[in-house]
């Protein structure tokens, strides 16, 4: 324990020295963290992953936040991109440049490790979508073998560099607006009335030949889980991380 939650941690942050770089507020209330460091290149993070996250210099510094990586590491910055939400994820706004950064990890089971198959859908609710953004982006794939879905309330997150995925690399992309439309629907309000089964499978026809990495809260990635079981997909290519807002 302290060997990989204390001294480990420790070694990478003094060994890179990470340092913000700057923040770029994506929607209200969200923002993204961009930071840099020395030889980012040796940190063995991939797309998909979580970090923990200690800001020093704020209040509250001594406590770690799980972020997911919201681009694919290029070996020279880092982004995260996180969603107000009362824990001291409001204070990440007013971070200045310079701000020195300690990180633990990497954690996390949406990295193309986990990848089995030549298909693969992105299926992501709200800020959810940050870890999914970055498969996308550090993924291999032929044009139309990636396609990737984003649930919204009012603002889809980083639909301009999606837009660049399509056309740099044929990422497809479906936008679903709105609040969830019942308890036990993972669709938002503007999709339709079609079940949730048909409205996949109407969707993406060959769900069930593909890796499906999804990522939001519990309820809603249970609700995915049991859309794509009914659809044919095998329970060991479905890929999950859950947040709990």
């Amino acid at each position: 324990m302290l060997l990989w939650r204390v001294l480990l941690p420790l070694w990478r942050s003094a060994r890179h020295l990470l340092r913000v770089t700057s923040v770029v507020h994506e929607a209200p209330g969200i923002v993204s963290v961009y930071v840099t460091g020395r030889g980012l290149h040796r940190l063995p993070v991939e797309a998909g992953q979580f970090l923990t996250w200690r800001f020093l210099g704020r209040h509250g510094w001594t406590r770690a936040n799980p972020y997911s990586l919201s681009a694919a590491p290029d070996g020279r910055s880092l982004r995260i991109t996180v969603k107000e939400a009362g824990d001291g994820s409001s204070d990440l706004a007013y971070l200045r440049p310079g701000t020195r950064v300690l990180v633990e990890g990497p954690y996390g089971r949406l990295s193309p490790r986990a990848r089995q198959r030549h298909r693969v859908a992105l299926i992501g609710s709200g800020v959810g979508v940050t870890p999914l953004r970055a498969l996308a982006e550090g993924l291999e794939y032929a044009p139309g073998d990636a396609v990737l879905v984003q649930r919204f309330r009012d603002h889809p997150l980083f639909e301009h560099e999606l837009t660049a995925l399509e056309h740099e690399r044929g990422l497809q992309t479906l936008y679903l607006p709105g609040p969830r439309r019942a308890r036990d629907s993972w669709l938002g309000s503007g999709v339709g009335t079609a079940d949730d089964l048909t409205a996949l499978t109407w969707w993406i026809p060959d769900i069930a030949e593909r890796d499906v990495y999804v990522c939001g809260p519990a309820e809603w990635t249970e609700s995915v889980r049991r859309t794509c079981e009914a659809a044919g997909l095998p329970p060991e290519h479905f890929h999950v991380e859950t947040f709990r807002w």
